[in-house]
């Protein structure tokens, strides 16, 4: 949490974008700032799962019944 925290402060990335903070995570903020993450395909594919893991959560939660 704290580096995603980190990562959507000192870069920008929203909050909510699992794929942009998995890079950002992987690559470290020089990485990520170099656009590394572009040319690496199976980093793209791995980041795409993590997105598709992340809304599968969150559809999960929002239908969580909170008291």
């Amino acid at each position: 949490g704290w580096y995603n925290y980190n990562s959507h402060n000192k870069l920008g990335i929203p909050i909510q974008d699992a794929k942009l903070l998995y890079f950002a995570y992987y690559e470290g903020i020089e990485g990520y700032n170099s656009n590394s993450h572009f040319k690496k395909a199976d980093l793209q594919k791995t980041a795409a799962k993590v997105a598709t893991r992340s809304r599968l959560f969150q559809n999960q939660l929002s239908h969580c019944q909170m008291n």
